[in-house]
């Protein structure tokens, strides 16, 4: 069986819809890699009560995290994608796609992680490059990577996976044909009394003849 080595993709778009460059396969897998995951809270002190208790805000978005290495010193052998570049080569084709800042899209890359059974859809949020071992002349002959990546999950899917009915979140709704807005306030807040706020937030003309496949922002309510 070939060895699977870990590849990050670049694309256009938090869809994954549209490819932004060649996919960077690494040059030696990591050891091993951290998943983490988390769930926030608010903390709420009732009147009367010796201690604070806790309520559920949200579930926070995972990260990943892990290390690898780039070698030019022939003691690694090299992968086709890798094969003849310098280090300095090889971590800038990395930051192209995991770094770069684009003036298309202004801003950098959404990413694919895929490695074995992990597919890890995510952004960059930090990257340290370890220099370690250099020719004569200063040149690096090995370089240590260290980066961590956070979730990526678009607003559609969030809300999906979610299923939220509660009127205090916000909500993202994709109008289909026959809403009305006094009947999606109704819908989320149950009450039709908040519609003119929304279409106002909205910047809505006429609030029942909607646009079909358009989105509407309706905002928490206290």
């Amino acid at each position: 069986m070939a060895l699977s080595k870990l590849t990050i993709t670049g694309y256009k778009d938090g869809l994954f819809s549209e490819k932004n460059g060649d996919k960077f396969t690494v040059m030696v897998n990591p050891e091993k890699y951290d998943h983490s995951h988390a769930i926030t809270y608010s903390e709420e002190e009732a009147p009367g009560k010796a201690a604070k208790s806790t309520k559920f805000k949200s579930i926070g978005l995972e990260t990943m995290s892990f290390t690898f290495t780039f070698d030019d010193t022939g003691a690694i052998p090299r992968n086709t994608e890798n094969d003849g570049k310098t280090i300095a080569q090889m971590v800038l084709e990395f930051k192209n796609v995991v770094y770069k800042y684009y003036g298309d899209t202004h801003e950098p890359n959404f990413l694919m992680l895929n490695w074995g059974t992990l597919l890890f859809k995510c952004r960059l949020e930090t990257l340290k490059v370890d220099y370690q071992m250099f020719k004569p002349n200063g040149v690096p002959l090995r370089a240590e990577i260290t980066c961590a990546f956070k979730g990526y999950i678009d607003a559609a899917k969030e809300a999906q996976l979610a299923n939220r009915n509660s009127p205090d979140l916000t909500h993202i709704v994709t109008v289909k044909e026959g809403d009305n807005l006094p009947q999606l306030c109704y819908k989320i807040y149950k009450d039709k009394k908040y519609y003119l706020e929304v279409a106002a937030l909205n910047n809505l003309v006429d609030i029942r003849d909607l646009e079909v496949g358009s989105k509407l922002y309706f905002p928490p309510i206290k």
